[in-house]
């Protein structure tokens, strides 16, 4: 029995080595349960205890996943870049001409020169020309009606002679775009006296059609509204006085009954009374790009005229020996809009050569 009490008790003592031995490793390991009653923190690092003698290895870094390929949206297509003018135009020859101290007076360079180029760059070409008379009768008006044909101008054609009104609505009344007002031009809008020629011509033959003595064609140019200038007439030609309608520029340019609103060209031609007429055209608003006047019967009022149009951004000068015309530069918006015409080309060399 004592020997059976040794075995059990070295073997006892062996089972109860093994079970510390176990528990031990489990401890080390941390596959121990935790004590009762003990939580760790969820915040705390978890101390890992290497064996010893080990080799402690860097941590190592943790790759990064793969970045994701976002498709980029193709780039907008290019805007067609802008087509070059294929030549001058009429901006680049009044720019030309002013550059060079040039006027539209010059022998290489006139105004139908330039009436040509606008026709052509300017679809509907319009004007407004004052005192008509009968269409086409002294140099500046000469080729008014032939240019309306060639390029179809759109025209307001003005005249408060009523025996003179009368015949220029015969002959164009039937031509397209053409619109006609009998009154005349002045300050303020009402009735004033005009001065009429009383005698009707033959507008073919420039006989009198009352049975008077032959007229030339200058007679019937002599009405006017100046009564000073009447006077001086009536000693060699009858005139009537009438009152007539008259109405300013900006009046006249509402009227529903036509529709030149802005016009490109205005020519004035009134026997003296040109400059109350131009003094009527608010120039900042209507910017014709050329303009014709009378001025050999201005007077004093002659320069007014011209300081008048200048203010405005004009220059002038005398067309010949009774007219005077005024241009412009273009603007910013007119020369990006305005067409190369092969005729500007061709006049530009000629004003640089003259």
């Amino acid at each position: 029995p004592s020997r059976l009490r040794t075995a059990f008790s070295y073997g006892g003592a062996f089972l109860l080595g093994l079970l510390c031995m176990h528990t031990m490793s489990r401890l080390v390991s941390g596959d121990a349960p935790a004590p009762q009653g003990h939580v760790p923190k969820q915040d705390q690092p978890v101390a890992v205890v290497e064996p010893k003698g080990a080799v402690v290895q860097p941590p190592q870094p943790v790759p990064a996943p793969p970045a994701q390929t976002v498709p980029q949206a193709a780039p907008p297509a290019a805007a067609d870049p802008p087509k070059a003018k294929g030549g001058p135009t009429y901006c680049d020859l009044i720019n030309t001409v002013n550059e060079l101290g040039k006027s539209v007076q010059d022998k290489r360079l006139s105004v139908n020169d330039l009436l040509h180029v606008l026709s052509q760059s300017i679809k509907p070409f319009t004007f407004v020309q004052i005192g008509a008379h009968v269409g086409g009768v002294n140099a500046s008006h000469d080729d008014t009606m032939p240019l309306t044909k060639k390029y179809g101008w759109h025209g307001l054609l003005v005249e408060p002679n009523p025996f003179l009104f009368k015949e220029l609505h015969r002959k164009y009344r039937d031509w397209p775009n053409l619109y006609f007002a009998q009154l005349g031009i002045g300050a303020t809008d009402g009735n004033m006296t005009f001065y009429a020629v009383s005698d009707e011509l033959d507008p073919e033959t420039g006989k009198s059609l009352t049975g008077g003595r032959d007229r030339q064609w200058f007679v019937t140019q002599l009405s006017t509204f100046d009564e000073a200038i009447a006077r001086k007439r009536m000693r060699s030609v009858k005139m009537i006085p009438m009152p007539v309608e008259v109405n300013t520029f900006p009046t006249l340019i509402a009227k529903p009954s036509h529709t030149i609103k802005m016009p490109h060209y205005i020519l004035i031609d009134t026997e003296g009374y040109d400059w109350k007429v131009l003094s009527t055209i608010d120039m900042t608003k209507f910017r014709p790009f050329l303009l014709i006047y009378e001025h050999n019967k201005l007077g004093s009022f002659k320069k007014t005229a011209v300081d008048f149009t200048a203010k405005a951004g004009y220059r002038s000068a005398h067309q010949d020996h009774q007219n005077t015309v005024a241009w412009r530069p273009c603007s910013d918006e007119e020369v990006a809009a305005m067409p190369p015409v092969e005729l500007a080309a061709t006049l530009i060399e000629q004003v640089k050569q003259s």
